[in-house]
């Protein structure tokens, strides 16, 4: 290679080089478990006619009334449990999840923060926040995220101060 050419190289290098360490590292964003009092229904429960039409179109009907552990098809009262739930979310429409209908919403809005999980699923890393009741909110995101101030873990306890509940995402 001519002496010109490889001389033009280097600079170009060292200038390429130089530009990205004076390019900002990777954002990163925090975030927390949200506060359930400003969680806000975002869909309908369905009535129970509804709830009876979804059944015996996914179901055809009971499987096993007399079940001592009955699978989702094996009574209505099993599916009923299992698909009669509405989306809540956070008021910034981050975080969302299923929540059981035969909660009322003032539980709903009293659930408090018990851990957070971060989890991957295929492409995407769910960051779940776990709350008493059986309520979790879930946020899913391409990113990587990590559990605020734990180093590798995957779950965290919330403890009495909810802000602790914090994971971080690229």
């Amino acid at each position: 290679m001519p002496r010109r050419t490889l001389k033009h190289l280097l600079v170009s290098m060292l200038i390429a080089g130089g530009l990205l360490a004076l390019s900002p590292a990777r954002a990163e964003t925090v975030y927390q478990c949200p506060d359930m009092t400003k969680a806000v229904q975002a869909g309908a429960c369905q009535t129970e006619a509804e709830l009876k039409l979804i059944f015996r179109s996914t179901c055809g009907g009971e499987q096993a009334p007399n079940a001592k552990n009955p699978g989702l098809c094996d009574t209505f009262k099993e599916f009923a449990r299992w698909k009669n739930t509405s989306i809540w979310e956070s008021p910034d429409g981050e975080f969302m999840g299923y929540v059981a209908c035969a909660l009322p919403p003032e539980r709903i809005k009293a659930a408090k923060a018990t851990d957070i999980v971060v989890a991957k699923r295929r492409s995407l890393t769910l960051v779940i926040c776990n709350y008493t009741d059986d309520v979790s909110l879930t946020l899913r995101t391409k990113g990587k995220c990590s559990l605020a101030g734990t180093g590798k873990a995957r779950r965290a306890k919330c403890g009495p101060d909810p802000a602790s509940c914090k994971a971080v995402c690229e």
